[in-house]
């Protein structure tokens, strides 16, 4: 679903929306501060309804765009598909660069030899401790499966590791895609439901890696290693959040979310290749888990919606 214009003016909006329907071009109208944006449903008819959206402003007046029945009231319009009203203040991607801001902290926090100990302490799964050995730095930590932290109360350990990250190319592929796929879910569905559902995403995700570890693939069968908290990224909220979008995308065509195929086969590439192992240690099973979680939820969501089936009943006759 794509905008194709802002009208400031009730009765036009309705009537370009009308004269689309006619052309079977469904269309839908959402209440903004600057009047009335048209947005067209099917991807595959923004051409055309360009096109006339254009030859609408050029000649509003046009006997083609008009019902030949008396002029309607300046009213609220009813849109072919279905109406919403935006508040006055328009829509921020608050959470979006929230999240953004504090992975970045936190792993600037990670990298500092001063600082690391306070990320180790409080944002992995499970405490961890910067350690040296024989001049080599790594990590310990108190081998205990049932997170202990967490039963006594730091829930927080739940969700933190997707702060945390390696590498100045893992936060910055992470972010690229959390900022996209984010910004879109947030801008069309507010802010708490993306705060819903990157926690719905986060905390599987991080058990599962946490429980299975590293899973690699070797002669193509999948191999789990012993479970270890040194993990972390957004990477398993990217594949959640991608997820989620692909499904609506696919199951509600008319919801406004959208994912190119060229990101699809992207992403599908990049999960298989960081299962091999040739990018080096990777959370898989976080990837894995996120995907199912944001593929599941996005089928659901449609389901919910009637699969974009729902309609405005039609008008009563004059």
């Amino acid at each position: 679903m794509r905008q194709i214009g802002t009208l400031p003016d009730a009765r036009d909006a309705r009537a370009i929306a009308d004269y689309l329907a006619g052309l079977s071009i469904e269309a839908r109208l959402v209440e903004s501060p600057g009047g009335w944006e048209l947005w067209v449903c099917d991807e595959d008819k923004v051409p055309r309804g360009r096109e006339e959206y254009q030859a609408f402003l050029s000649n509003p007046a046009d006997e083609r765009f008009h019902k030949p029945k008396a002029a309607r009231p300046a009213e609220a319009p009813r849109p072919v598909a279905t109406l919403e009203r935006r508040p006055v203040v328009e829509p921020q991607r608050q959470v979006t660069v929230l999240l953004i801001v504090a992975s970045i902290v936190v792993t600037v926090l990670f990298q500092a030899p001063k600082e690391t100990s306070f990320v180790c302490k409080y944002f992995f799964i499970t405490e961890v401790h910067r350690v040296e050995i024989e001049g080599e730095k790594g990590f310990a930590w108190t081998p205990d499966v049932t997170l202990p932290d967490v039963r006594r109360g730091e829930l927080w350990r739940l969700v933190t590791p997707i702060f945390i990250h390696f590498s100045p190319m893992h936060i910055l592929f992470n972010m690229l895609w959390l900022f996209s796929l984010g910004s879109q879910l947030e801008l069309r569905y507010r802010s708490a439901r993306l705060v819903l559902l990157v926690l719905l995403v986060a905390v599987p995700s991080n058990l599962c890696q946490y429980f299975f570890s590293t899973i690699v693939l070797e002669g193509w069968k999948p191999v789990v290693t012993q479970s270890s908290p040194l993990f972390g990224g957004m990477s398993g909220v990217v594949f959640g959040l991608f997820g989620f979008v692909w499904m609506k995308a696919v199951y509600e065509p008319g919801c406004g979310l959208y994912v190119s195929p060229g990101n699809i086969l992207l992403m599908m590439v990049w999960l298989i290749l960081c299962m091999t192992g040739a990018v080096g240690p990777i959370a898989n099973m976080a990837h894995l888990v996120g995907l199912a979680v944001g593929m599941l939820s996005g089928y659901a969501s449609a389901w919910w919606n009637g699969f974009g089936s729902v309609r405005i009943p039609p008008e009563p006759q004059e």
